[in-house]
């Protein structure tokens, strides 16, 4: 049994008499649970972000448990107070799901209930100064680097996944091969090309600009996965990580309803104009400087949704532009915006029961409509876009349920579903 102890003195951990579907933590202490809401989205600092709330009893069976948080008394706090969750998967494992800082705590309107708001450890990334030069480096080069300097600048335990993948992880069972994760990661130097010269400066960048330069670049999916001991920082060269279908498909997730739809024609294409800064051009297999001011166009294409649309390019926009100076460069930015535009537009939602170990960029096979008279219907493979799970509380016999609602939108697999058509461009005369 953990223990923290402060001026009012020792707070013990909360032990539920009956079964529940979350266990919560404030400080390395766990608490007694009315309601938790865990949101996972794509969006913020990192490609996937973490932000949560829960509400509990201020007192409970004798035990203060608003008294292990700092932060209600601002003046006295020395640091940030952490909450981390674990939340149960479709096989009843618990899993960790969340571990942040805590942004704020206070009453409610109900009766000696408290709630506590707490944010994913990406969002100190914008808090820490970024001065550093890059030069002809290496992805992995990139990731210790940010990884360091967060290290330096919170109270997390913060590891590479390389450092933590044959155990933290294991355990979590959130993969089901944890060696066909390693393809995912970088195990050594060579596994992603140099990256352009780069050069952050401390008044002007922070942490965040770092990633966003090196996931364009590279095509890269990064976030932070809460573990037992801490957090690392997974790098993903593709942008899905797990494969589930709806449990009428015989998969583990089940579904209670789903209003998403099959957009009859969605975006397919999208072109990406790069920079003419530094000019190169492709020789062979090399791209050499050329003397002659050019840029690149890349136009991106999904295959499957271009064929549904009769073979007609339905643009996202006129031009997206892309500080890409190289083919290489210009091509993944592409990919990128066209299927950022694909998830929304192509979006709806879907209600399962609770699954803890759904993360973004999972993929769900399931019919686009729960009903009967649906179930000829040819099954989509959906992209979860946003998750938001919803804890019921911790003895609850009023006979409501944990679930998890989902924001998803067609699938879109960066590699094999986009195609790429690219050209140069001479500034001083049309498109060749």
């Amino acid at each position: 049994m953990s223990t923290r102890t402060f001026d009012v003195g020792t707070v013990s951990d909360h032990e539920p008499q009956g079964d529940c579907d979350s266990r919560i933590y404030v400080n390395g202490t766990r608490i007694p649970v009315a309601n938790a809401d865990v949101h996972l989205r794509k969006e913020g600092a990192l490609d996937v972000t973490r932000y949560a709330e829960v509400q509990f009893p201020a007192t409970y069976q004798g035990e203060r448990y608003v008294d292990l948080f700092q932060t209600k008394e601002p003046q006295n706090q020395t640091s940030f107070d952490t909450l981390y969750i674990e939340l149960k998967d479709s096989n009843d494992t618990f899993i960790p799901t969340f571990r942040g800082f805590v942004t704020g705590v206070g009453a409610t309107d109900k009766a000696s209930t408290w709630q506590c708001r707490a944010r994913g450890p990406a969002d100190l990334l914008t808090s820490v100064t970024a001065g550093k030069q890059f030069t002809s480096c290496t992805g992995k080069f990139v990731v210790d680097y940010v990884l360091s300097e967060l290290d330096e600048n919170s109270q997390f335990n913060v590891t590479s996944l390389s450092e933590t993948a044959d155990d933290s992880l294991e355990d979590i069972e959130i993969y089901d091969d944890i060696e066909s994760l390693a393809d995912f990661i970088f195990p050594d130097n060579d596994s992603i090309p140099d990256l352009a010269p780069k050069t952050f400066q401390e008044n002007r960048h922070t942490l965040k600009d770092v990633v966003d330069w090196l996931r364009s670049k590279n095509s890269l999916r990064l976030w932070f996965q809460p573990t037992e001991d801490g957090i690392t920082l997974l790098p993903l060269k593709k942008p899905t990580n797990t494969s589930h279908q709806a449990h009428y498909l015989g998969g583990d997730i089940t579904v209670i309803d789903n209003n998403a739809y099959a957009e009859l024609a969605p975006i397919n294409t999208i072109e990406v104009k790069g920079s003419a800064t530094r000019s190169k051009e492709s020789v062979g297999s090399f791209e050499l400087n050329t003397g002659v001011k050019k840029y690149v166009i890349a136009k991106a294409r999904h295959k499957g949704l271009y064929q549904r649309a009769g073979e007609t390019e339905l643009h996202a926009d006129t031009f997206i532009k892309s500080d890409g100076q190289t083919k290489a460069e210009v091509k993944n930015d592409a990919r990128s915006a066209l299927k950022e535009a694909i998830d929304e537009a192509t979006a709806g939602d879907m209600t399962t029961l609770l699954a803890g170990g759904l993360t973004p960029f999972d993929t769900i096979e399931a019919r686009p409509t729960c009903r009967t008279e649906a179930e000829k219907t040819v099954p989509l493979t959906y992209e979860v876009n946003r998750i938001h799970h919803m804890v019921s509380p911790d003895d609850d016999n009023s006979g409501n349920i944990s679930k998890s609602r989902l924001n998803i939108g067609i699938h879109t697999d960066m590699a094999e579903d986009i195609v790429i058509k690219d050209s140069w461009v001479d500034r001083r005369k049309k498109e060749t």
